[in-house]
C-alpha cells in the first residue's frame, strides 16, 4: 500500500475504533439526563453535560487533530518523508483511543452506580 493510501487506511480504522468504543458506551448511558464530561484525580465526575458532547468529543478531536497534522505533513515546503507520518499517525491514534477507552470506562463505571 503506498504512503498517502496507508495514512487514510489509518485515520479511517483509528476513526471506525473511536465510533464503536463511543457505540458501546452509549448502549450503557442513561437515555436522559446530564453524563460526567469530567472527571478529578479519583476518578470522581466533577463536571456535567450531554452524552452526545462526551462521547463525540475524542473522535472529532481526531480527525481534527489528523486533519492538522497532515496538511502541516505536506504542506511544510520539505520532502514528505512517509514512514514518520505513518509513525505520528499511530502514536496519536493510539494514544487518543487509550485515553477514549479509559474516559468510556470511567462513565461506564458512573453509569452502573447510578
Amino acid at each position: 500500500m503506498e504512503g498517502a493510501g496507508l495514512i487514510l487506511a489509518l485515520v479511517a480504522g483509528f476513526f471506525v475504533l473511536f465510533l464503536l468504543v463511543s457505540a458501546w458506551a452509549a448502549r450503557e448511558l442513561p437515555d436522559s439526563g446530564p453524563v460526567p464530561t469530567h472527571f478529578d484525580i479519583k476518578g470522581r465526575p466533577d463536571g456535567f453535560g450531554s452524552r452526545w458532547i462526551t462521547l463525540s468529543l475524542m473522535p472529532v478531536s481526531y480527525v481534527l487533530v489528523n486533519g492538522l497534522m497532515l496538511a502541516l505533513g505536506f504542506n511544510a515546503g520539505e520532502p514528505v518523508d512517509m514512514n514518520e507520518l505513518v509513525t505520528a499517525q499511530l502514536i496519536l491514534g493510539a494514544t487518543l483511543l487509550a485515553t477514549h477507552g479509559f474516559i468510556m470506562f470511567l462513565l461506564l463505571r458512573w453509569a452502573r452506580a447510578q
